[in-house]
């Protein structure tokens, strides 16, 4: 993760299965690794992504059965957040504060959590309920790191370019995928500008 970016709310956009893969890799690890709990929230269809995963010889089911990693689908989450805007802000606090308080209650340093949740909202054209959700994640920034995988196709629509701005503002850092297969980081891994070949 840190040949991306390093942060506490960041922002992927992402157009292949194989980027979005290393980069949930790297999160996921960097947070075992800091005895960190982690929260996997992604569509059922992309929870496949995960299959290789490994940690110090644990794969996955082994990870899920000692609790270090807990995996849902987002679809089980986004019946509670199609409510109002406020029930939305409110529900979101709800599930991410409850996530937080059972893993140090367990012992964990805190919490890791990768997901696709807001982003399914915005691919769903609910620009305004995407940044209500994400506006409330950003209130626990001291207590857990998120990654939250967008896709890049919605990015082809330049109307879609101000809401994509909105999303940039919300989070620490932006990691974009570019088709020759770089990384664009925004701000900038420190040491200056860079775009990653790989």
């Amino acid at each position: 993760m840190d040949e991306y970016a390093e942060g506490n709310h960041l922002v992927a956009w992402t157009s292949t299965e194989p980027f979005l893969g290393d980069l949930a890799a790297r999160f996921l690890g960097q947070g075992l690794d800091r005895g960190e709990r982690d929260i996997v929230l992604l569509p059922h269809g992309e929870l496949g992504v995960l299959r290789p995963f490994t940690w110090r010889g644990q794969g996955l089911s082994t990870l899920v059965a000692s609790g270090r990693m807990r995996v849902e689908p987002s679809e089980d989450v986004l019946p509670q957040l199609d409510g109002s805007s406020e029930d939305r802000t409110q529900a979101t606090r709800r599930i991410l504060g409850s996530i937080i308080r059972e893993a140090l209650e367990d012992g964990y340093e805190g919490v890791r959590l990768l997901g696709r949740v807001a982003p399914l909202f915005f691919e769903r054209g609910q620009e305004d309920a995407t940044v209500e959700i994400e506006d409330a994640v950003r209130s626990f920034r001291s207590s857990c790191s998120v990654l939250c995988l967008y896709r890049t196709a919605p990015l082809q629509d330049p109307r879609r370019y101000g809401a994509a701005l909105r999303l940039r503002r919300i989070h620490t850092h932006s990691l974009l995928e570019v088709p020759d297969g770089g990384v664009v980081c925004d701000p900038p891994p420190s040491g200056g500008p860079r775009e990653d070949g790989g």
